[in-house]
């Protein structure tokens, strides 16, 4: 889901700004984590590991991954990339509400 797609979406369901991003960042983390359990388990990659691939700090990349921290589109972008996915199977909770 690319940020003119996330726009329309917010605007179809007629989600508050605020909101949508208390939304947004809920799924976006619980899906992260997701993919980093999977991955961490596949491969036995740190999270120091893979936030230095990232370009990211291990604290940066656990606070995405616990949902401490809102996360952009540039860094759900790279998350994505990262992942060998899209942004929108990341966000992709969202679509089935």
């Amino acid at each position: 889901m690319n940020k003119i797609e996330l726009k329309k979406f917010i605007e179809k369901n007629k989600i508050e700004n605020k909101e949508a991003e208390a939304v947004i960042d809920l799924v976006a983390s619980n899906r992260l984590r997701e993919l980093w359990n999977k991955e961490k388990e596949l491969t036995g990659i740190t999270q120091k590991e893979k936030a230095a691939q990232m370009g990211f700090s291990q604290a940066y990349f656990a606070n995405f991954i616990g949902g401490k921290r809102t996360i952009s589109l540039k860094s759900l972008i790279r998350f994505a990339e990262a992942f060998g996915c899209n942004c929108s199977d990341i966000v992709q909770e969202i679509k089935d509400k």
